[in-house]
């Protein structure tokens, strides 16, 4: 289920999902959905200019919806910048162990291999050594 947000603005994603995948147009999801008054009466425009749609309905009217879409973006904005800033870091971390002699692209499959759980990983190499020996590979 959406998460609500206040003021009637839980969106049901898993039926949202089920109405696309059923061919269901965006006129009778915005009708059926829980969406802001403002949201769903509007219509978008082409832009000629930019090749975007704008927003025709004056959602600046709406303070409180303003106020709480702005808030998302600034957090996705934060998240962007703090996941940049630890790629960064992992970046680093590979390249001073490439320093020191290490073959990078190895521990990145360890890296890869040590996410999966063991019997998933069991299976894989299972699977890898079944191939390997169809293709005379062992």
């Amino acid at each position: 289920m959406g998460q609500d947000c206040g003021d009637n603005f839980a969106l049901q994603l898993d039926g949202s999902r089920r109405r696309r995948q059923f061919g269901v147009g965006i006129d009778k999801i915005l009708a059926r959905s829980t969406f802001p008054a403002a949201f769903a009466a509007s219509r978008a425009a082409p832009n000629p200019t930019k090749g975007m749609f704008q927003m025709t309905a004056n959602v600046a009217e709406k303070g409180l919806a303003v106020r709480e879409l702005t808030q998302f973006v600034e957090r996705v904005e934060r998240l962007e910048e703090e996941k940049k800033a630890i790629s960064g870091d992992i970046r680093e971390v590979y390249a001073e162990m490439k320093g020191c002699g290490f073959d990078a692209r190895a521990v990145r499959e360890i890296v890869k291999i040590r996410k999966q759980d063991h019997s998933e990983r069991k299976e894989m190499e299972a699977i890898l050594a079944l191939y390997m020996a169809i293709l005379n590979m062992t």
